[in-house]
């Protein structure tokens, strides 16, 4: 058969955690989908834990496993600030390598954002700044993207990561569509993950999720929105508003969504659509 494309994965994350996420599931109050555990707990802290050779074990790993079993083209949304010292940029090279030598075609970015979060004892959610605001992160990852993109014959292409739409201010997205634009790089974030992430959005810009990505002019062909399930306050797709529903198909935007991670936390899903 054809080969596959998976358009959404973070190899450095996967292999420390299939497995124990399916175990522990993910259920708030009336066996509600909150993804506070695995979103804001489990991968931060996995994130936190392993140090750079780890994850290129981790990476070697899981881009074995993708091209045994028929994956030919992957989408790596790269790392966090946290692991490789503190946003050090030669971890993605190492990464890229990797896939680049394996023989498969990639799409690779390190991530960037202006904050970070994570779960609190009382079980809220926090948001702290990066040091300015993730700037300097947000240069050294289009720097890579430059230098790293076509690369192996061509089949090692970079693209801009802009971490999670609730930990990005309007001003890095904006700069994300600017520098998207003159490359012709393409963009993936996060969003519709959980539903304080909505909440987040509207808390700090009085927006809906759509609406602050139409606003910061970063919605079009070139984005692919990773997730996309809880774009509504509550969780239904079909609660999203006439606007977004036309938003992102007038502007041809994208949405990967991944239905095995909600399944493997036992989430309903609320859609006719």
């Amino acid at each position: 058969m054809p080969g596959l494309i998976n358009s959404h994965l973070h190899v450095t994350d996967t292999p420390f955690t299939q497995g124990f996420l399916e175990d522990i599931g993910d259920k708030g109050p009336a066996r509600s989908a909150t993804n506070l555990v695995s979103l804001y707990s489990v991968l931060p802290e996995v994130r936190h834990a392993t140090d750079p050779d780890a994850q290129i074990a981790a990476a070697e790993c899981a881009f074995a496993e993708l091209a045994r079993t028929g994956s030919t083209t992957v989408v790596d949304l790269g790392y966090d600030f946290e692991i490789g010292g503190n946003g050090y940029i030669a971890i993605t090279e190492r990464i890229a390598d990797v896939a680049g030598r394996m023989g498969l075609r990639c799409y690779s970015g390190p991530r960037y954002q202006s904050q970070h979060y994570g779960l609190k004892p009382d079980r809220g959610v926090f948001y702290e700044d990066y040091p300015d605001k993730g700037r300097s992160r947000f240069e050294a990852c289009v720097e890579f993207c430059k230098q790293w993109n076509g690369r192996y014959e061509g089949r090692l292409r970079t693209m801009l990561v802009p971490g999670q739409v609730d930990t990005c201010d309007a001003g890095l997205l904006k700069k994300t569509r600017r520098i998207g634009d003159e490359p012709h790089l393409p963009i993936q974030l996060h969003a519709g993950q959980s539903p304080n992430e909505f909440r987040r959005v509207g808390v700090t810009e009085s927006l809906t999720t759509v609406e602050y990505l139409d606003k910061c002019d970063l919605l079009g062909p070139d984005l692919i929105i990773g997730h996309g399930q809880v774009m509504s306050s509550d969780g239904d797709m079909n609660s999203m508003s006439a606007f977004a529903v036309a938003a992102l198909r007038e502007s041809q935007t994208t949405i990967c969504h991944f239905p095995w991670v909600k399944a493997r936390r036992r989430y309903k899903f609320n859609s006719k659509i």
